[in-house]
């Protein structure tokens, strides 16, 4: 149901598979089960709501629902996923919250989904030199902030 309940919210699209094939649910069973004991219950809560919500809507388990089915009830859910009020809202909450951190930490989120390309150093517009001509540590200050002279005669931002 973990599983599921993951690849609805992080579905497979074009760029990248989705929570699923990025094994998420394995790694929310890793994250809850080194949790506290309440951490459990929030998701045997929250799972079990689901599929009391489900029973109420559609006369049948979440898992028994077809993939449309599963979607509009995940949807009802996120409505009001920024205060959710009902047992469902704060199971959505909790799920999408572990969803999207387990699927950006994976290998399928970060090299697949956001392009992360690790430690090399990649040109691009937002980038006015190359790092090798300035030098890897060159700090710059945000615009706007007042400058002053420093005791070495370089300027330097002011906190």
């Amino acid at each position: 149901m973990v599983a599921t309940v993951a690849d609805l919210i992080i579905p497979t699209d074009d760029i990248s598979p989705g929570a699923r094939a990025a094994g998420v649910h394995d790694w929310i069973d890793f994250v809850v089960a080194n949790s506290p004991p309440e951490v459990h219950e929030r998701w045997r809560e929250g799972l079990a709501t689901l599929d009391r919500a489900s029973e109420e809507s559609a006369g049948r388990k979440f898992l028994q629902l077809d993939a449309e089915h599963q979607r509009a009830l995940l949807a009802q859910f996120a409505e009001r996923e920024e205060a959710p009020v009902t047992a469902e809202e704060r199971f959505f909450a909790l799920a999408k919250e572990a969803t999207v951190n387990g699927y950006y930490t994976s290998e399928i989120g970060l090299m697949k989904d956001l392009k992360f390309k690790g430690g090399t150093y990649v040109a691009g517009p937002e980038t006015s030199c190359p790092a090798s001509a300035a030098g890897p540590h060159v700090a710059r200050p945000e615009h706007g902030a007042p400058k002053e002279e420093g005791a070495s005669g370089h300027e330097t931002q002011k906190p």
